[in-house]
């Protein structure tokens, strides 16, 4: 299943954005398909957004003064499913310690907002993240993928 051919995170995202959400990368772009949030935030014109690399906790205090309804989080992580496949979850729900590169959970990263503000993560599956690595076509595919439907839902 690739990002293309995977309707249910494309509802879930266009909800998200009517409620006008903080777009957050997370990612190496050093590491191959690692890229896909940071990569993703810097080719999409929104606000807010920001590109965190590989420290979202060193964003808590920026995110909670724009006060925002919800975040949503780009990354990607290994949920056991096809390399390009996106996956929308809520971060709390992402309990495998090793679904992401990142030193501090998405879990428990989504303590520090919520019940106040949900984040949701937009996960895709990589297929390697290797140091070094190029981004994989899968998630190139993915990446275009959200891109254009975010493009269409922003009206851009």
């Amino acid at each position: 299943m690739s990002g293309r051919k995977h309707p249910d995170w494309e509802a879930g995202f266009a909800r998200l954005l009517e409620k006008k959400v903080f777009l957050l990368g997370v990612g190496n772009p050093l590491r191959g398909d690692d890229a896909f949030g940071p990569g993703l935030i810097g080719r999409i014109e929104y606000a807010p957004k920001l590109d965190a690399g590989t420290t979202p906790e060193n964003v808590i205090f920026k995110i909670k003064a724009a006060n925002p309804p919800a975040v949503l989080i780009l990354d990607a992580v290994d949920f056991g499913g096809k390399p390009g496949e996106l996956r929308l979850m809520r971060a709390s729900e992402a309990q495998n310690p090793n679904i992401s590169t990142h030193s501090l959970s998405l879990s428990v990263f989504a303590e520090f907002f919520e019940p106040a503000c949900p984040v949701w993560l937009l996960g895709v599956q990589p297929r390697s993240i290797e140091f070094g690595a190029p981004l994989s076509r899968e998630l190139r595919c993915a990446s275009e993928a959200v891109a254009a439907v975010f493009k269409r839902l922003a009206g851009q």
